[in-house]
C-alpha cells in the first residue's frame, strides 16, 4: 500500500512483511505506555523474545506513526507516555487487566484478582447434542427434571440458543407440550436424543427472543448530588442515563445481574436492599417481563 494513500497511520503495516505480528507488538507498546506510563526496549525484548535491534526498529516505527504518544525521559532513561497522547488502538481496561495478570512478573504493574464463580455447569456432551440439533434442525426428545415437579418428564424441544448468565447456563428452546419458547437448565436434562419425526420450530418464531427492549438506568433517588455524579461516571451514563439494549427474554437476567429485579417488580424501579447507586427509569414497561420469572 502506498503510504501517502493511507487513511490511517496503521495502514502502513498492511504493506509490511509480518505486518500483523508487528501490529501486535505496537499495540502492546501503546497499551504499556497508556496503562503503565512507561516502557523501555528491554520490556519489548522480554515480552516477545525479539532481538534488541528489532525492538529498536519497533520503537522507531511507533514514533513515526504517533510521535505525540511517546517521549524519552532522560532522567528515568526510558520512554514515557506523551502528554498529547492520541491512541492508535482501542483501549479496553478489562482485556488489559486480564492480559497483564498473565505477564512475566518483571512486567506486571497492578494485580487483578477475581472471585470464584459458582455457575452451574453444562455437560460438554450435551453441548454437542444441542449444537448438532440446532444445525440439522431436528428436535430433541429429552428427559427433564424440573424443580417444580417431583418426577422427571419427557419433552420434545427445538433448541436454538445456549445462553450464559452470571450464575448459570440455559437453553432457549421451543417446548412442544407447552407450545411456547422457554429456558431449560442444562444440568436438569437427564437424557437427550434426536427426534426426527417431530416438527422443528425455528428461532424466527421466538418473539421474545427476536424483540429487543431497552433498560434505562438512572442514578438512585437516594443519592446526593455529589453521589449522583459518581454513579453517572461509574455506569458511563450520558446526561444521567445509560440505555442497555437486550432481548425481551433476557431482560430478567440482565436486571438480576444488577440486583434490580425486585426494584422493577415492587418498588417502581428503585433499589431497596441492595442499592448500588442505579435505578430503572422505564420499570413499568419492563415489569411484565419479570413478574412471572422465578
Amino acid at each position: 500500500m502506498n503510504e501517502a494513500m493511507s487513511n490511517h497511520p496503521l495502514d502502513i503495516l498492511d504493506s509490511m512483511r509480518n505486518g500483523a505480528v508487528v501490529r501486535q507488538r505496537l499495540q502492546w507498546m501503546e497499551n504499556r505506555l497508556w496503562w503503565v506510563g512507561e516502557l523501555n526496549r528491554s520490556d519489548l525484548v522480554l515480552r516477545f523474545g525479539i532481538s534488541a535491534p528489532q525492538a529498536t526498529n519497533d520503537f522507531a516505527l511507533y514514533q513515526k506513526l504517533a510521535s505525540a504518544n511517546i517521549r524519552y525521559d532522560t532522567k528515568k532513561k526510558l520512554y514515557v507516555c506523551g502528554e498529547e497522547f492520541a491512541p492508535l488502538f482501542p483501549k479496553d481496561y478489562e482485556l488489559w487487566l486480564k492480559d497483564s495478570a498473565a505477564e512475566d512478573p518483571r512486567l506486571k504493574s497492578i494485580q487483578m484478582v477475581g472471585v470464584t464463580s459458582l455457575k452451574r455447569g453444562i455437560d460438554p456432551e450435551l453441548v454437542r447434542i444441542i449444537s448438532r440439533a440446532a444445525r440439522s434442525r431436528i428436535p430433541l426428545r429429552i428427559i427433564y427434571q424440573s424443580m417444580k415437579a417431583t418426577d422427571p418428564e419427557e419433552r420434545i424441544v427445538s433448541p436454538h440458543a445456549i445462553v450464559e448468565t452470571e450464575v448459570r447456563w440455559h437453553v432457549r428452546a421451543w417446548d412442544e407440550k407447552r407450545q411456547t419458547f422457554l429456558d431449560l437448565v442444562p444440568s436438569r436434562i437427564i437424557k437427550a436424543t434426536p427426534e426426527p419425526s417431530a416438527t422443528w420450530v425455528p428461532q424466527e418464531r421466538d418473539e421474545e427472543w427476536n424483540r429487543m427492549v431497552e433498560i434505562i438506568l438512572i442514578p438512585s433517588c437516594k443519592l446526593s448530588e455529589n453521589q449522583r455524579r459518581i454513579a453517572e461516571g461509574d455506569y458511563q451514563m450520558t446526561e444521567g442515563r445509560r440505555i442497555l439494549q437486550v432481548r425481551a427474554c433476557m431482560a430478567y437476567y440482565q436486571l438480576s445481574a444488577m440486583y434490580l429485579v425486585d426494584a422493577v417488580r415492587y418498588h417502581e424501579g428503585q433499589p431497596e436492599e441492595r442499592d448500588f447507586g442505579i435505578a430503572v427509569e422505564n420499570w413499568k414497561e419492563l415489569q411484565p417481563l419479570v413478574m412471572d420469572m422465578n
